[in-house]
């Protein structure tokens, strides 16, 4: 045996020259490591590269905004509201509204955006003071905010539309802005009603 690998060696050292040797050895070495690079990647998980720019995911988290604020106003109008046309209001636009979110959810999850879960601090402290008051004085402030929503609402449609650069997302802002100007026509319409 130990006159084999004397052979070998022998070989190695008088056959082929120091260069040749090298120039092996680099070519085995950088073989081995492009199979390494490819059996990587072949086991790396595919990695999700978002899409959308910055601008239409903070479209995507206000548009989500709205719409949680919305869905509560419309629960309390249903619930409290003085009359009847305010109520049905609050119920249409608890329905229109959960829609909404719901196609937006799922546009979000596609491009692994986090949305919002809860309205923001604003709208959950003016549901407190909600709370506390009644009959017309109830309705006006309630009224009143969806309406300044729904002001809101329709300009981030409406520059999303003309500027925004997910197709997708301005697809969404085209189908739902209609609506939100119903309803803010139905709100502006509600509020010339309420008896002071």
């Amino acid at each position: 045996m130990e006159k084999n690998k004397l052979h070998l060696v022998d070989y190695f050292t008088k056959g082929i020259n120091f260069p040749q040797i090298i120039s092996i050895f680099l070519i085995l070495s950088l073989s081995s490591l492009l199979g390494c690079k490819d059996d990587d990647n072949v086991s790396a998980p595919p990695q999700h590269v978002q899409t959308l720019s910055v601008a239409d995911t903070a479209f995507m988290r206000n548009a989500t905004l709205f719409n949680l604020a919305e869905i509560n106003l419309g629960r309390l109008a249903l619930a409290n509201a003085s009359t009847d046309s305010i109520r049905l209001f609050g119920a249409s636009m608890v329905n229109e509204r959960t829609l909404a979110q719901t196609e937006l959810n799922a546009i979000a999850l596609q491009n692994s955006v986090l949305l919002p879960q809860q309205p923001d601090s604003v709208h959950r402290a003016l549901e407190q003071q909600l709370q506390f008051m009644t009959g017309s004085a109830y309705d006006d402030l309630l009224i009143s905010t969806i309406i300044a929503d729904h002001q809101y609402a329709r300009d981030i449609f409406t520059i999303q539309i003309n500027s925004g650069e997910g197709q997708e997302i301005i697809n969404y802002a085209n189908k739902h802005l209609p609506l939100i100007n119903e309803e803010l026509q139905t709100a502006t319409r509600l509020q010339g009603q309420i008896v002071r």
